[in-house]
């Protein structure tokens, strides 16, 4: 497993941690929720032969520094502009799921550096509120000292995961990966909040004038399949590739096709 270590340092002064490896042009990974670096190591790993990988830490999950400010999109949007910042040159940004919509806010607000977007199902501010009033009920029982049904609502009824899949990851096998991410549900729920925070409509990102491809898990949850094509539409330069028979989180089950998918596209750039 490669090391993160610090990387740079955000605008608030935070210390931002990466995993950095590999060689080539750089593509920068920033991980989705209840995640970390890890989570897109092998994916990483396919591409280091060809390019250099930077698995960014999102602050909220604890594997970078302490953050010196309240928590914010606008924060998360600092901090890949602090890593693109110490690369200093062109940069892929691979975000995944609310880490899609960080790198979405930093194309927004920050695009220099920024090369080209791969965008993997980012919960973007569409139709009704991420997670609806399943997001109290969560923090509801989160704060009666319950992270297990908190957990269970943020899966089921914010995420959409089929009660299949959440069985699977609740069984005896699994077990220890659904107890940990108890222990950071208090981080996915502020992550929420944040995005929840955003103004509402995906037309605010109609400047965002770079390469974008969007990934979309054919098995996913359709609120996020409907989420990507509402995005597709309002960039102005995006297309989507799905992910045949994949769901919210390919680059462990599948991460073959997903590195795939990023190199065809990195191909395509000049």
């Amino acid at each position: 497993m490669t090391e993160s270590r610090p990387f740079a340092v955000s605008a608030d002064e935070t210390e931002i941690h990466a995993a950095d490896y590999g060689s080539g042009a750089p593509i920068v990974l920033v991980h989705g929720g209840l995640g970390e670096a890890a989570h897109w190591q092998a994916v990483g790993d396919l591409l280091a032969p060809r390019y250099r990988i930077v698995g960014l830490e999102r602050r909220l999950y604890g594997h970078s520094g302490t953050p010196k400010s309240p928590h914010s999109m606008a924060r998360e949007a600092e901090d890949i502009e602090a890593v693109l910042q110490k690369l200093g040159e062109p940069a892929i940004v691979v975000g995944h799921s609310s880490g899609g919509v960080a790198t979405l806010e930093a194309a927004l607000r920050h695009p220099a550096n920024l090369k080209a977007m791969v965008l993997y199902e980012p919960p973007v501010q569409h139709g009704a509120p991420l997670g609806g009033d399943h997001q109290r009920r969560a923090e509801e029982a989160l704060a009666s000292g319950d992270a297990d049904t908190g957990l269970l609502i943020f899966f089921r009824d914010i995420v959409g995961f089929k009660d299949q899949m959440i069985e699977r990851m609740r069984s005896p096998m699994w077990r220890a990966g659904w107890d940990y991410m108890t222990t950071i549900l208090p981080a996915q729920l502020e992550d929420n909040r944040a995005i929840r925070a955003l103004p509402a409509g995906v037309e605010r990102y109609g400047t965002v004038d770079v390469p974008a491809l969007l990934l979309r898990g054919t098995d996913s949850p359709q609120h996020l399949q409907d989420r990507l094509v509402a995005l597709s539409e309002a960039l102005p330069d995006a297309r989507i590739v799905d992910l045949e028979g994949e769901g919210h989180n390919a680059n462990m089950s599948s991460p073959q096709l997903v590195a795939g998918a990023i190199e065809a596209f990195a191909q395509t750039l000049v």
